[in-house]
C-alpha cells in the first residue's frame, strides 16, 4: 500500500456520546421523546441529513414526516452539534499510534467520511488529529459520497497513486461498498457502528481489532 483512507465515525473517534446529547437537546426542543445511544447509532454512516431525517422518524414511529419538521431538526441540531462536538468523545485506542508510525513512515493518510466538512475538521483539530492528514473529504466535499466510490476516485487522483494501493479503513457497510465499486482494499475495524450485522457479511479483506493490526498484514511503499 502507498496511502491509507481513514473514516471518522466509528474508525478512529467513538463520536456518539456527542451525537447522542445533540440529538436530544434537538428533540427536546420539538417536543419529540429522546432517543438512546443504540438508536442513535443505528442513524449513523450515510451522512447528517440522513441522520437526522432517520432520527425524527424513529421518533414519530412511522408517522409521516412534514418538510418543516425536517427544516427545524437540521437546523437545532446543526447548532448543537457544533457545540457538543468533542465534550465527551473519545479517540479509539492505537488510533494515535497507527496515525503516529504512519507519518513516520511518509505514508499519505486523508479522512474520507460522510460527516460534513465543518464538523469532521472541529472533530480531528479537537483530538489534534487534524496534523495526520493531507486531506479531509468529507460527505459535502463532492457531489456524491460513500457508499459510491467518488470520494476514493477523487482521492486517488489527487495523490496521484493507483486505487488498488490506497487501501480504505472503516467500520460499516458503507465504507466496504465505497471500496469495491472503487476498486480499492478495504479493512474493518471490529468496534465501531455497524447495527446488528456482522462485520463478515460485510465482506471486507481483513477485520482488525485495532488498527495498529494494519501493520500485521499490509506493506507500505512511499511513492514521494
Amino acid at each position: 500500500m502507498s496511502a491509507l483512507a481513514f473514516d471518522l465515525d466509528g474508525t478512529l473517534i467513538d463520536t456518539i456520546p456527542d451525537m447522542e446529547i445533540a440529538a436530544n437537546n434537538m428533540l427536546k426542543e420539538l417536543n419529540l421523546p429522546s432517543v438512546n445511544r443504540r438508536e442513535v447509532e443505528a442513524c449513523i454512516g450515510a451522512g447528517l441529513d440522513y441522520f437526522i431525517e432517520t432520527l425524527i422518524v424513529t421518533c414519530l414511529k412511522g408517522k409521516p414526516v412534514s418538510s418543516d419538521l425536517l427544516s427545524d431538526a437540521n437546523f437545532i441540531f446543526r447548532k448543537e452539534y457544533k457545540a457538543t462536538i468533542a465534550c465527551f468523545s473519545t479517540v479509539y485506542p492505537g488510533v494515535v499510534d497507527t496515525l503516529q508510525m504512519l507519518k513516520k513512515k511518509k505514508i499519505p493518510i486523508a479522512c474520507v467520511t460522510n460527516k460534513p466538512k465543518l464538523y469532521a475538521e472541529k472533530t480531528l483539530a479537537s483530538f489534534n488529529l487534524k496534523k495526520f492528514f493531507k486531506t479531509v473529504l468529507a460527505g459535502d466535499s463532492l457531489p456524491r459520497k460513500k457508499p459510491d466510490p467518488m470520494p476514493l476516485v477523487h482521492l486517488a487522483e489527487l495523490l496521484k497513486i493507483e486505487m488498488q494501493r490506497i487501501l480504505m479503513i472503516g467500520d460499516s457497510e458503507v465504507d466496504v461498498k465505497a471500496a469495491r465499486k472503487a476498486g480499492a482494499p478495504v479493512f474493518c475495524v471490529s468496534y465501531g457502528y455497524h447495527g446488528d450485522s456482522s462485520l463478515e457479511s460485510f465482506k471486507p479483506d481483513v477485520i482488525l481489532s485495532s488498527t495498529r493490526d494494519i501493520f500485521n498484514h499490509v506493506r507500505f511503499i512511499n511513492n514521494f
